[in-house]
């Protein structure tokens, strides 16, 4: 019926009556804290109690306060471990630091950073420590209550904060990859067009290369012509100025025969 090792001293654990003393102990530190003081105040009254006050009761009810048992169910009840109100020895002390360096070993603790492990044990000799504060003075036990508390309302900031940079953290991150989605479509969309462009550029040349080439020849072969007409005009001139050497030569003789 014993729950899991703990630093915190505690009584053996017994099974819950409906009518617990944990019952009647709000959850909300506030609460807890101002039905104690009221108490406190109660109690510390000058003159007559109005309450017969009973040391070890009264002891327990401030131990219930500080450090409330702790609750778990076994074999289908609930059973609670009480916070012990028995004195702490020297050789309890001795027994707790070697119990206390031990479990950072076999836990595999941190000693520097964030460690939730180390955490949790410190947190667990700090509720040893103030139990046994509490013994000898309960108005100790509640200013290291309240220490405690504030230290925990502390560690809640931070994780918010902390919380609050990693969302924002993920939320520029997710703007960053979105951003460089989107430069990285329109960088390829960007060299797909200047792939299209240069593909569009080597059709042109090739295109304005094929027109000059036939450009070229057809002037060649218009000059190929021009020189073969010029060849074949100049053979027809030469033929005609002999014919009409020809002709001359046979008036000048039918001239010469008619004088004679």
């Amino acid at each position: 019926m014993s729950g899991s090792q703990s630093f915190l001293k505690t009584e053996k654990a017994v099974e819950k009556e409906s009518s617990s003393l944990e019952d009647e102990i709000p959850e909300d530190f506030e609460k807890r804290l101002k039905e104690y003081m009221q108490y406190s105040e109660l109690l510390n009254k000058p003159g007559p109690s109005p309450v017969p006050v009973d040391p070890e009761a009264q002891l327990r009810k401030i131990m219930d306060f500080i450090l409330p048992g702790r609750e778990y169910v076994s074999e289908g009840k609930i059973w609670i471990e009480k916070t012990s109100t028995v004195p702490t020895t020297r050789l309890d002390l001795l027994s707790l630091h070697e119990k206390f360096e031990a479990s950072l070993i076999e836990r595999n603790a941190k000693m520097f950073g964030i460690c939730p492990i180390r955490r949790d044990l410190f947190e667990q000799l700090f509720d040893e420590i103030i139990r046994q504060v509490t013994i000898n003075c309960a108005e100790r036990g509640l200013l290291l209550l309240r220490i405690k508390h504030e230290f925990q309302l502390t560690i809640v900031s931070y994780q918010s904060v902390l919380e609050s940079a990693i969302a924002y953290g993920i939320r520029k991150a997710i703007e960053t990859e979105v951003q460089r989605s989107s430069v990285d479509e329109q960088a390829q969309n960007d060299r797909t067009e200047n792939i299209a462009l240069k593909k569009k550029i080597e059709q042109l040349e090739q295109k304005s290369l094929q027109e000059k080439l036939l450009r070229e020849q057809e002037i060649e072969l218009m000059v190929q012509n021009l020189k073969e007409e010029n060849n074949r005009l100049n053979q027809n001139c030469k033929i005609l100025k002999g014919q009409l050497q020809t002709i001359l030569q046979l008036e000048q003789e039918m001239k010469q025969n008619d004088e004679k």
